[in-house]
């Protein structure tokens, strides 16, 4: 009888064992999050540094993300302006620049919200390149403790 529970023991445990590396198998091949790796590798071509100036040499830096083929970039309220003496400026000109080029490309401030810290861009020529908008994800299908990369 020892025996005989012994051996179902080890055939039961040898069997979750298997289930176990079934499913991490299946979990590492088909659900599997991406890397940080590759989340760049697909839209490092969909975010843009973005340069305001000013003509009193007052420059701000920041970053980009391209929603639309039409040339659309969101980014932040407090890249495209600047405050002196408590008011509310915006700079006179706006670039942005690819990750794979070295020249930046002129934009024009659409409109901006600075309450919700957002602003809206347009690049004010046709790059003679495929634009490549991001691929916007539904926070709907968010469970807690998910990995959420933004850019």
């Amino acid at each position: 009888m020892n025996k005989q529970r012994t051996l179902f023991f080890t055939i039961a445990l040898v069997a979750m064992a298997f289930a176990v590396a079934t499913f991490s198998l299946l979990n590492a091949l088909v659900w599997r999050l991406p890397t940080a790796k590759e989340v760049f590798a697909n839209t490092s071509q969909s975010v843009v540094e973005v340069k305001a100036q000013t003509g009193e040499n007052l420059t701000s830096y920041g970053s980009a993300v391209l929603i639309g083929k039409e040339g659309y970039f969101v980014s932040n309220a407090h890249v495209v302006t600047y405050t002196q003496l408590t008011i509310q400026h915006k700079f006179d000109k706006y670039y942005v620049r690819f990750s794979f080029e070295n020249d930046y490309r002129e934009a024009t401030l659409v409109n901006y919200d600075s309450e919700i810290d957002v602003a809206l861009l347009k690049l004010t020529d046709t790059p003679e390149f495929k634009l490549k908008p991001i691929s916007l994800g539904s926070s709907e299908k968010l469970k807690s403790g998910d990995k959420v990369y933004t850019p």
